[in-house]
């Protein structure tokens, strides 16, 4: 299914997006490694090339930068042709509340805001890949969502009247793990929308959550956590490659029906419930409206 198909792999240096993105060059795909660091992200490519004889290129992105989405997507179909595989892998768990240039709280814009947009960038590309391919699921798009979205708060949908300014919370009030939890909520809510509104299209849209993997998203959490929590994390969370598995299996899988259910939510292969606010079209329709808003704005 993905020889000499385009595959974009957000944050794709280390951790789960570095096996994500091998392991689709060795089933001879064309990989984009769309990470913020040259320095960080070259090295891979030329390790993901020497191991697999595929195409594989660092292009920037800093999905703290909506300016830098726009340029990222907008080269890439310039340059490359049609993206036939987007996977949304990159992440951040804030220490401490900032705003972005943009005016968003910066969990929020990259785990959320930034991801929408990058997908509706790319989406005629998508589309394009899609239409040559003339099945279900000749193009894809694999969100890596988190199970800590059952913890998230989308109240702001509906106490915080201008959608432009939703989600940016205030330092006295933020908590790390409560806005990494309410990005990911919005994300999947958002990603659910995004199945429904192309279904029949053969663009296949679907959520996952690797569990937890010891990798560098750790690097953002409190540093007196990180030491605290350094002896578990090699004793009882997953490697890379465990996480890797289901995400690689939606972006590549095309003898497997199962992978091809778009709007569904899967951990291991199998089938997930999201929470009811993730699940809920109400809030995925704000959720819509305040991303609109949001991008508009700047």
């Amino acid at each position: 299914m993905l020889a000499g198909r385009l595959c974009v792999v957000t944050g794709a240096n280390t951790g789960i997006g570095r096996v994500i993105a091998t392991q689709l060059a060795e089933k001879g795909a064309r990989v984009v490694l769309a990470c913020r660091s040259e320095e960080r992200a070259e090295p891979v490519a030329l390790d993901i090339r020497r191991r697999t004889g595929a195409q594989c290129q660092f292009r920037h992105l800093d999905l703290a930068c909506l300016a830098s989405v726009r340029t990222f997507a907008s080269e890439l179909v310039r340059d490359c042709g049609d993206v036939s595989v987007l996977v949304h892998n990159a992440g951040l768990m804030a220490a401490t509340w900032s705003l972005t240039a943009d005016g968003n709280e910066s969990t929020y814009q990259v785990n959320t805001l930034a991801p929408w947009l990058l997908t509706q960038l790319l989406l005629p590309s998508l589309l394009a890949s899609a239409k040559a391919g003339g099945a279900p699921g000749s193009a894809r798009v694999v969100v890596l969502g988190s199970r800590l979205e059952k913890t998230g708060d989308l109240s702001d949908l509906t106490t915080v009247s201008d959608a432009a300014s939703r989600f940016r919370g205030s330092p006295a009030a933020f908590n790390t793990f409560k806005s990494y939890g309410t990005s990911k909520a919005a994300l999947s809510a958002l990603t659910f929308e995004q199945a429904r509104r192309l279904e029949g299209t053969g663009v296949c849209v679907t959520l996952c959550t690797p569990g937890m993997v010891n990798t560098e998203l750790s690097r953002f959490a409190p540093a007196w956590l990180r030491l605290l929590s350094a002896p578990a994390r090699w004793l009882l969370l997953r490697t890379a490659e465990k996480g890797a598995e289901t995400p690689v299996w939606l972006a590549s899988c095309a003898d497997d029906p199962a992978a091809l259910v778009g709007g569904a939510y899967f951990y291991d292969r199998t089938q997930l419930q999201a929470s009811e606010a993730a699940r809920s079209q109400h809030n995925a329709a704000l959720l819509w409206a305040t991303c609109e808003a949001q991008t508009l704005r700047v």
